[in-house]
């Protein structure tokens, strides 16, 4: 990986937005190499390798934090100013595309009384949903009115004053509603409710900042590692740091970037898999009267196994095609 990269970023071939407006580059950026390759050093140890490139992509002063963080993934803004990576979906009546992402985040609104006047898409499996210990450290961090957490999760109380939605039997959830990345009817296509055509983002500018603080901060560089988290945290509508600890850096990462799918790395790389380990064992049924029951499904194979989810499986026909691959553990 560091070869690619490094080979990549010193070609000369990679595109270069003009400047952190500039919504017309789609490909491969050099500052997305940088990127990428400050997380392979990153994931390794390698500090001030990390900080390095992380540097790189924010002194090219081609990104910039949005000012309005409830639209970030919306339709309307792709390719916006803290878009480092995104894949591009094009809307054609024509050729509509089915997005299993929308299915997938979309409420479970089958299961809803909802009014006509609905923003959100009207259908969904409501398979994103964020979990009460998630929304205790947003609390615990901005407050339940905090300018982030209200942008980025509704919980079922707000549903109902706000929006005028209610249960009519009970859904998967402890009383949140994903709101960050929520699929607006307005957005949809005419042909399907699971037409929706905005861009997938792979990467923002929030993750540079916060991987970069990370580096810095295990270099020894905790001011340069406090003014990366409070640029995410002035955004968040926060106070400022006095100087960042690692706990706090984590801490903004999880809120930052929550279902943007950084998490269960981050976990293992900092070697707290542990707190995965009874994901899956009960589950939340949120009622319509509010209250949550907690199902036990009498599964031992849930939750996260030390020695053994670290890695991935090697597929079996990999496996018989190379006979010098050995399983991972547990498999």
């Amino acid at each position: 990986m560091e070869k690619d990269l490094t080979e990549a970023i010193a070609s000369g071939y990679l595109s270069e937005k003009s400047n952190a407006d500039d919504a017309s580059v789609w490909r491969v950026t050099k500052q997305f190499a940088q990127a990428l390759l400050g997380k392979v050093y990153l994931w390794q140890g390698k500090y001030a390798e990390a900080a390095e490139q992380f540097d790189a992509v924010v002194t090219s002063q081609k990104y910039r934090l949005m000012d309005d963080y409830a639209n970030i993934f919306r339709i309307g803004y792709k390719h916006n100013s803290e878009s480092v990576f995104e894949i591009n979906r094009v809307y054609d009546d024509n050729n509509q595309p089915f997005s299993m992402y929308a299915l997938m985040t979309g409420w479970r609104m089958d299961k809803m009384n909802w009014p006509a006047d609905t923003p959100l898409m009207n259908t969904g499996w409501g398979f994103r949903v964020p979990t009460k210990d998630l929304y205790d450290e947003f609390v615990a961090d901005e407050g339940v009115n905090g300018y982030r957490l209200n942008n980025a999760i509704k919980t079922y109380d707000q549903i109902q004053s706000e929006l005028g939605i209610t249960l009519k039997s009970p859904v998967i959830g402890e009383g949140q509603f994903m709101w960050k990345l929520r699929i607006l009817a307005e957005d949809r296509g005419t042909n399907s409710d699971f037409v929706y055509s905005a861009n997938c983002i792979w990467m923002r500018y929030a993750e540079v900042l916060l991987c970069g603080a990370e580096a810095h901060f295990m270099n020894n560089n905790v001011p340069k590692a406090t003014e990366y988290v409070n640029m995410i945290r002035t955004r968040a509508h926060l106070t400022s740091l006095g100087a960042a600890t690692l706990d706090d850096i984590k801490r903004e990462k999880r809120l930052e970037l929550f279902g943007e799918g950084t998490r269960f790395q981050d976990l293992l790389r900092w070697g707290e898999g542990a707190k995965m380990a009874n994901n899956g064992k009960i589950y939340p049924l949120l009622q319509v009267n509010g209250a949550v029951d907690y199902v036990d499904p009498a599964n031992p194979t849930c939750g996260f196994k030390a020695g053994k989810h670290e890695h991935l499986p090697y597929p079996a026909t990999e496996i018989r095609l190379n006979k010098s691959i050995t399983q991972n553990p547990g498999y």
